[in-house]
């Protein structure tokens, strides 16, 4: 009997499905015809949906097409989870639904990624740039085009339906403890570290985290030193000097952070996982030194766990913070690079007996964490789109970050050199010799005699900076006084080359960039 190709139909749970193969893609149509039937009211809050398997062999379809049709309708709010039970129509579905809120009948969104212009060229009004403005980027920013906004308004207009008085009081010292244990929670399943959501406070993000623990350490251990990594991101630096604290240096070698050295008091602010802007971690034999210093009382460790949501080849380093019973070390996390910056969350989990101290300085200095979006973004995790989408984007960077090195293959590798990122959000590219040593005097232009100590890395990006283009050169991040009677002792090596993001980018744009990047190398070489 001859197939017939036009249309198949599903009836299950009071849904019925069709789908034509002349028409949209039946991923889109699977997701629209399940909305409709929500708004409809053939599907009630409540009810169950088919599995991905059903509905692909009563369809006919693959399975593979069914189960991101499911996916893509838990990430906006339509359908909730149950653990061995299946997949049920949200109770705040029918207001998803509405027209005035629904999706576009165009596919083009859910389907693929969505075509966009260059986000650089010239404005609506006909406008060229001005000089210097930046143009071209690689970007190690989420890529926000895939966020799941309609599941983040789902759990905005949830957790305001009835908002505790906690919020509408702005009194929950610590942060709301329903994020409180949602963290905890997550960090468990995600990081492996084990806490109590007492040993959580929330704040507004890595800023605020430093500030609340420079006024905490200060009054326990006041007369300590403190350490930051050489290189590193210079906001932290910048939080230390605002406290009036001069930090000192400490080299990485090829097992890690190196040590202090002395016997202390001392605290010392790093990223041990994952080191930005390095990407390396430590190894088994540094860590034990490290752990068995803290255990000695003298040191405190103020772990920044920075990018390690996102891993794409082994297993990620659990924090130390997890190995560290002398419960001298913090540890600070943040959403915005899962999230969305603007959101202006993040957390440090303390141990028992700094938790009241830490509070007692949030009191002090001020709560900037919203209490407004703590309880959205705890709803947020509970329903479990905090972690599909965590998921869904690290699949996505994966591919983007190969992409890039496809890229960079093409264009670089006669002058560069990198490493597979095991991890993160961006690709660090080292210069080959010569160009990884100081820039020499004869190459510096006349209007530049200033920048003679400069490298080459902060040379070329300087010069591509008016032309549009925006790199970031690698020797930046280290400090300008390595050299001086404090920082005696440490080896401090500077490297030179370029961070490249590989999170948020097109091709036009890097296909330029490189292009560009590629012609001021062969320049200097000649």
């Amino acid at each position: 009997m001859k197939k017939i190709q036009g249309q198949k139909k599903l009836t299950a749970s009071g849904l019925r499905l069709t789908w034509s193969r002349n028409g949209t893609a039946i991923y889109a149509q699977l997701i629209e015809q399940v909305i409709a039937a929500i708004h409809d009211g053939r599907l009630q809050p409540g009810e169950r949906l088919p599995s991905s398997r059903q509905l692909a062999d009563t369809l006919g379809v693959s399975r593979t097409t069914t189960a991101r049709a499911l996916d893509q309708l838990l990430a906006e709010g339509y359908v909730t989870s149950e653990p061995r039970r299946g997949l049920f129509i949200a109770h705040s579905a029918t207001d998803l639904a509405r027209p005035s809120s629904r999706r576009s009948i165009s596919p083009s969104r859910v389907i693929t990624e969505p075509a966009r212009p260059s986000r650089f060229t010239e404005t609506a009004s006909g406008m060229p740039h001005s000089p210097g403005e930046t143009r071209y980027r690689l970007s190690a920013l989420p890529d926000y085009r895939l966020f799941p906004a309609r599941a983040w308004a789902a759990s905005l207009r949830r957790s305001w339906l009835s908002p505790s008085r906690e919020v509408l009081h702005g009194s929950a010292p610590g942060g709301l403890f329903v994020l409180r244990e949602a963290i905890a929670e997550y960090l468990h399943q995600v990081r492996g570290v084990t806490v109590a959501a007492q040993q959580i406070v929330v704040t507004g993000g890595n800023r605020d985290s430093l500030s609340l623990v420079c006024h905490a350490l200060k009054i326990t251990a006041a007369d300590a030193g403190w350490w930051l990594e050489a290189p590193c991101y210079p906001p932290i630096r910048e939080a230390i000097d605002h406290y009036g604290k001069h930090a000192r240096w400490l080299a990485l070698d090829d097992e890690g952070l190196t040590l202090p050295p002395g016997p202390g008091p001392d605290i010392v602010v790093c990223t041990p996982c994952q080191h930005f802007p390095l990407g390396t971690g430590m190894s088994r034999q540094r860590r034990q030194a490290w752990l068995q210093r803290l255990s000695e009382g003298n040191t405190w460790m103020v772990e920044d766990d920075y990018d390690n949501e996102f891993r794409y080849e082994g297993a990620a380093t659990v924090p130390l913070f997890q190995a560290d019973h002398s419960e001298h070390t913090l540890l600070l996390g943040s959403f915005s690079k899962v999230m969305f910056k603007g959101l202006r969350l993040g957390y440090i989990v303390a141990p028992p007996s700094m938790c009241a101290t830490l509070e007692a300085s949030q009191s002090a200095l001020g709560n900037t964490a919203s209490l407004a979006m703590q309880p959205a973004l705890a709803d947020f995790m509970h329903q479990g789109n905090f972690g599909r989408h965590l998921n869904r984007m690290r699949r996505h960077y994966r591919q983007r970050r190969d992409a890039l090195l496809v890229l960079l293959e093409e264009y670089l590798s006669t002058w560069c050199e990198w490493d597979l990122p095991a991890g993160g959000m961006h690709v660090l590219v080292r210069l080959r010799p010569p160009l990884n040593e100081a820039l020499p005097e004869s190459r510096v232009p006349s209007d530049k005699t200033q920048a003679t100590t400069r490298s080459w890395d902060q040379w070329i990006a300087e010069t591509l900076r008016h032309e549009g283009i925006a790199i970031d050169p690698l020797s930046r991040y280290y400090p300008a006084d390595r050299g001086s009677p404090a920082n005696r002792g440490q080896d401090i090596l500077v490297r030179t080359g370029f961070i490249l993001g590989f999170t948020d980018w097109n091709e036009a744009d890097a296909h330029h960039l490189l292009g560009r990047l590629r012609n001021a190398l062969e320049h200097l070489v000649t």
